[in-house]
């Protein structure tokens, strides 16, 4: 598949698969911006691909940080048709631990933050685009 030409926003794409993805899209012909918030892993992949791929720090629930990722797109090519989104926050926790504590509910809320209202807030700012 070429996206030769085409413009790409991978957030958290600075490691495991959305660095696969940046890489693929990069081999593919598409300009990518990387939109993370690991300044050392996102631009040593920038570094690494050179051309054609830029990195924002961005944390997706902010509106203002996301934006600056859009309007960085933007001046690498026209955003038609790939935004990933893709983070990372692991929170290992059993729903009742070992010792008969309950999963920790504040590690929860940040996951469903992170996933979901992260996810929907790059979609719906990249598609007022």
């Amino acid at each position: 598949m070429s996206f030769e030409g085409e413009v790409a926003v991978v957030t958290g794409g600075s490691g495991g698969l959305g660095a696969a993805t940046v890489r693929r899209l990069h081999a593919a012909g598409a300009s990518v911006v990387i939109a993370d918030l690991n300044d050392e892993a996102a631009t040593a992949l920038a570094d690494e691909l050179g051309d054609r791929v830029a990195y924002v720090k961005t944390d997706v629930l902010d509106d203002d940080s996301v934006q600056a990722a859009l309007d960085k797109a933007a001046e690498l090519g026209t955003l038609r048709y790939a935004v990933i989104t893709h983070g990372g926050y692991g929170a290992l926790q059993k729903i009742v631990n070992k010792d008969g504590s309950p999963h920790d509910r504040a590690v929860f809320a940040k996951t469903i933050d992170l996933y979901l209202v992260g996810t929907f807030n790059v979609l719906r700012l990249a598609s007022a685009e």
